[in-house]
């Protein structure tokens, strides 16, 4: 029954994105702007777990700004979504003349200088898939960490669109460590996407007043390998425009510190970094992952502490 229900959901993507991808680009992006509270009505996804978020996140918004929020996310999701519809037939160069603008272009200069390679953080935010692209069509040799999505079918029909537009995808459910660091050894730079729960692989960190099962993995080959971490986010500037915004790196400490301390500290300081995007950008935010699924052993026992 589950294969026959991915093979149903991947049919009817398919059909979706058949008949949107007739309409111009501009075109479809000015109807899905224009249909967006429709579609938000008939089609609430995880309505519930972006409701739930939002009230961890901001406590304090009242019920109108609340009811706003949550139509801006819709809105923002279904741009996104027929972004990607249209982004699958345009060549890097072409997808990414959407981005008009970049911001704190020193760092990426800073870190990139010579071709080095380096360590990439991003977050579902704007449209992180064409930042990807952003990176290949300069000449960027960029490896990406990507958690498979459930759908089999789906996961591959958006791999194959990375590969296309120039990224080497690493699976988190192969070797990933292994595969991280033959990557960085080649020359290439690796992007992690690191804001989802990441249950018993992960360490508990603050995310917006409470503790969030986070992926060590940026911390960790920052360690390992002595490379700078870039953040890195899409932000979308109009209806099709977006910048890139590169804030400054962070780099891992001296090999004198403890490590477990030094991979705390850098996981709680780039959740930190990206929480601050979130709060100035919320309704571009992915607010769709149950981001705080996971309870921490301190709910249990006194022991843990959680770094903030």
């Amino acid at each position: 029954m589950r294969l026959f229900r991915h093979f149903i959901e991947y049919a009817g993507l398919l059909i979706a994105f058949g008949i949107w991808r007739t309409i111009p680009f501009s075109w479809a992006m000015k109807l899905a702007d224009s249909l967006a509270p429709a579609l938000a009505f008939l089609f609430p996804v995880r309505k519930s777990v972006v409701l739930r978020n939002l009230n961890t996140a901001f406590p304090d918004l009242n019920a109108k700004k609340r009811k706003k929020l949550l139509s801006e996310i819709y809105r923002n999701f279904f741009l996104l979504i027929i972004e990607f519809i249209h982004f699958r037939n345009k060549d890097s160069q072409d997808a990414t003349s959407q981005i008009a603008e970049i911001e704190g272009a020193e760092y990426f200069e800073q870190v990139g200088a010579g071709g080095k390679p380096f360590l990439a953080i991003t977050a579902h935010i704007g449209n992180w898939e064409l930042m990807g692209a952003w990176f290949a069509a300069r000449g960027v040799p960029l490896s990406v960490l990507a958690k498979p999505i459930h759908n089999p079918h789906v996961d591959k029909m958006i791999n194959k669109m990375r590969k296309q537009r120039g990224m080497e995808v690493i699976s988190t459910r192969g070797e990933p460590i292994r595969e991280v660091l033959a990557a960085l050894k080649r020359g290439r730079c690796v992007a992690f996407l690191a804001d989802q729960d990441a249950r018993k692989a992960g360490i508990f960190v603050d995310f917006f007043g409470k503790p969030a099962s986070t992926f060590t993995g940026p911390a960790l080959f920052a360690i390992r390998s002595g490379l700078p971490i870039l953040p890195a986010f899409d932000i979308r500037t109009g209806l099709a425009t977006h910048k890139v915004v590169f804030l400054p790196p962070i780099y891992p400490p001296s090999k004198e510190e403890d490590r477990e301390s030094a991979i705390q500290k850098l996981t709680q300081i780039h959740t930190r970094i990206l929480e601050d995007i979130i709060r100035q950008y919320p309704e571009q935010y992915f607010w769709f992952h149950r981001r705080w699924k996971s309870r921490p052993p301190a709910q249990k026992n006194k022991k843990i502490k959680i770094v903030s």
